[in-house]
């Protein structure tokens, strides 16, 4: 009886042990079909708000650091840490749906849902804008002027309108230029390209080409908007995104080290050196 008891005891403590050092996997759905999935147009605030949930739990919450590493102190501070976080997401979230809102219905932009057919949710996102590049005259090396997806603050650019032979101020918005001959001389180098931005496609359906997916919707369209070439950003920390975009064909033009990022690692947002990629791919004849 006795033994028959420290057997039981044994295999109990074995269990419990099993259990507490057992780490649950996440489920990853595979897509039955491609036809699962639906792409098309974001053309109402409800599908906004949707997108741009996913869009900045993609690119701000997803990896973020661990706040709590088992020191006291942390573990003080770990719930006002995480309040300040969850303030800080709240407004990035805001902006982003902000952002999405203004241009929605607005000539030469485009704005892609990917909707999972059974479930109605939006597991993919994307967008396309109209973004000035400025060439260099001596090397005709491009630079995309506008970082993310905010034009500068207080920036009036009517992109379906745009002239560089008439509408200096745009140089002079974009801080090129502080006069009006200066400005004047620069616009005539600036040139307006599609910009893709914020592909970002829900983590327990990845690497099974939705990406591609909305990126060639992206390409088709502006194909159609009759440009020769698409633009796009990638921060260089994010290595992945631009190995898929090297894959997919993107020409890697320069780097810019003068632009910024959001950043939630901390007590507060805030914008910090974060150099970019700019990449290039050329629709001509393709």
């Amino acid at each position: 009886m006795i033994g028959m008891l420290l057997v039981l005891l044994l295999l109990l403590c074995f269990t419990s042990f099993s259990t507490v050092n057992c780490v649950a996997q996440p489920t990853v759905r595979k897509l039955a079909s491609a036809s699962s999935i639906t792409i098309s147009k974001i053309e109402t605030s409800e599908d906004a708000y949707s997108a741009a949930k996913l869009s900045i739990d993609v690119f701000f919450k997803e990896n973020l650091p661990l706040l709590n590493d088992g020191s006291i102190f942390s573990k003080i501070q770990e719930p006002f840490r995480l309040k300040a976080r969850e303030t800080m997401i709240k407004t990035l979230f805001s902006r982003h749906l902000a952002e999405l809102n203004a241009r929605l219905g607005r000539p030469n932009c485009l704005i892609l849902k990917a909707v999972d057919d059974e479930s109605g949710k939006i597991v993919g996102f994307c967008e396309m804008f109209m973004s000035p590049c400025l060439v260099d005259a001596k090397c005709g090396v491009e630079e995309c002027l506008v970082a993310g997806t905010e034009l500068i603050e207080g920036a009036a650019v009517d992109s379906a309108a745009f002239d560089v032979n008439e509408n200096y101020q745009d140089a002079k918005i974009l801080g090129i230029a502080t006069t009006k001959e200066m400005a004047t001389e620069a616009a005539n180098n600036i040139l307006y390209y599609p910009k893709i931005a914020n592909l970002a496609v829900s983590p327990d359906i990845r690497r099974q080409g939705l990406g591609s997916r909305l990126l060639e919707e992206c390409l088709t369209t502006a194909r159609q908007w009759k440009y020769p070439a698409v633009v796009l950003q990638v921060e260089q920390p994010n290595t992945r995104a631009k190995e898929f975009y090297l894959s997919q064909h993107f020409d890697l033009v320069n780097m810019d080290t003068t632009t910024k990022a959001w950043d939630v690692s901390q007590w507060e947002l805030r914008l910090v050196p974060t150099p970019k990629y700019f990449m290039k791919k050329d629709l001509s004849g393709k």
